[in-house]
């Protein structure tokens, strides 16, 4: 899932997003991602879209590792929160 800007978002370098994203999947996961906790707490959510789900929870986890100023990697848990959702959900 590569893209250049994600609405909503300052913009950040494409190259440093894709190598956070690339390193996860790789299984270097900073972020501890637990996929069915994930889409649990997605399809608790209510009526709330998937992208506005992704956004939610990168800038939480960011809010909560007090990690706000990093933008690339708030993009990329934005993108890989939304491909679990998209794919499983």
């Amino acid at each position: 899932m590569e893209q250049e800007s994600i609405k909503g978002w300052p913009k950040a370098n494409g190259e440093a997003v894709q190598a956070i994203v690339k390193k996860v999947k790789a299984g270097d996961d900073p972020f501890q991602l637990d996929k069915a906790a994930l889409l649990a707490e997605y399809k608790n959510s209510g009526h709330m879209s998937a992208e506005e789900f992704s956004f939610n929870h990168a800038f939480a986890w960011h809010a909560l590792h007090h990690k706000l100023d990093d933008t690339e990697s708030k993009q990329a848990l934005f993108l890989l929160v939304l491909e679990c959702v998209l794919e499983n959900g």
